[in-house]
């Protein structure tokens, strides 16, 4: 991240308004949506990234379009962030994914029933 970006985070409750203010703020300016975090108890909190400018009008647009639905819980700028601020911040690794099991032989085949 260079000395210039800027993060924002908005913090709405439900899926509805996630969305709606992900779509808001993506079309208002040009940042990044850099996570999606469900937080806990149906919140969802939506972290940006790019210029100040752009952040600060894209966060705006956000919480208008939450608000409108009667979700928006908070939210934040936060210009040339420290280092700990922007990775803690950052996207979660993704969880490990388990290869599928094979089918069981042990299950009986059922007859067809009898016309």
């Amino acid at each position: 991240m260079s000395s210039g970006d800027a993060l924002g985070v908005v913090e709405v409750v439900g899926a509805v308004a996630a969305a709606a203010a992900a779509d808001a703020m993506l079309k208002a300016a040009s940042i990044d949506l850099v996570s999606r975090v469900r937080v806990g108890g149906g919140r969802v909190a939506l972290t940006i990234g790019g210029d100040i400018a752009s952040v600060t009008a894209a966060i705006a647009a956000g919480v208008d379009s939450a608000r409108a639905l009667g979700a928006v819980a908070t939210s934040t700028t936060l210009g040339r962030p420290a280092p700990d601020v922007a990775a803690m911040t950052a996207p979660p690794a993704p969880a490990p994914v388990a290869a599928p099991k094979a089918p069981s032989s042990s299950r009986s085949r059922r007859k067809p029933p009898a016309a």
